[in-house]
């Protein structure tokens, strides 16, 4: 490995860096599977998840009650049917009864 106070710039050979660190495909939790590499990390996340370098962060982890999203800014699915999606965010559904 090659490091400074900074970053990695370089990683042992089953590691990849993703955000400045060495990383494990094995530490990758959310990847889909036999989806990860060690050049670029993850390249498909399971549902649930977003791609961010290489990793596989959480959605609901970002956008509150969002089940699946695209990125960390925009929601896809969210968690409830009393919610709906406004502007890539789950909101409470406006009026109506839930029954």
């Amino acid at each position: 490995m090659e490091c400074d106070s900074q970053s990695c710039h370089k990683c042992a050979n089953d590691m990849f860096i993703s955000n400045g660190v060495c990383t494990s495909c094995d530490e990758i939790q959310g990847c889909f599977p036999g989806n990860c590499d060690f050049v670029s990390g993850c390249r498909e996340c399971l549902p649930g998840y977003y791609l961010d370098d290489g990793q596989c962060k959480i959605c609901s982890f970002v956008l509150s009650g969002c089940k699946q999203c695209r990125n960390a800014d925009t929601c896809t699915m969210c968690a409830s049917e009393f919610l709906t999606i406004e502007d890539g965010r789950c909101v409470c559904r406006h009026g109506g009864d839930p029954n």
